[in-house]
């Protein structure tokens, strides 16, 4: 398959690769050159789904680090997000292995901060636990967390 034109599309930093056989496919901009893609290349068909999947793993890295960016997240939580958001399950454990890699997520940190925010808002013990468990934190870091708690009355 030949790429006939390379086009800006609506998105940021994407670019419309436009295909000979009249398909389109998004692609981050970086990665194009990267693989030194051009106008008038052929591509194979194994070489176009090696495009494709590397498309879509540059997705699944872009949306790990809006949701990243947003609000802490567990690493668990973060491919769960990336799944329902329409990601591959082995691409969203990459983007997650990446971000975790780069010591962008941190469990611990995140347990902690459930905690402080539980704690201020006045709830207790068992409704943190239960925060703990919908964010998808280890269990094996819910007891340090929960030390910091300050006595009830």
């Amino acid at each position: 398959m030949k790429i006939e034109a390379i086009e800006q599309s609506k998105r940021a930093q994407k670019l419309r690769l436009r295909f000979d056989d009249g398909s389109t496919m998004l692609a981050p901009a970086a990665l194009l050159t990267e693989l030194r893609l051009g106008v008038g290349l052929e591509l194979s068909p194994a070489a176009l789904e090696s495009l494709r999947d590397s498309c879509a793993l540059a997705s699944a890295k872009e949306r790990a680090v809006r949701i990243v960016s947003a609000s802490a997240v567990s690493q668990k939580e973060l491919e769960h997000r990336l799944v329902r958001k329409g990601e591959s399950e082995e691409h969203a454990q990459e983007a997650v292995q990446w971000l975790s890699d780069l010591r962008l997520l941190d469990d611990a940190a995140v347990a902690e901060q459930i905690v402080r925010s539980g704690a201020a808002k006045g709830y207790g013990a068992s409704r943190i636990r239960q925060m703990l468990y919908e964010k998808r934190v280890p269990r094996e870091l819910w007891d340090e967390a929960l030390a910091a708690l300050p006595p009830q009355d």
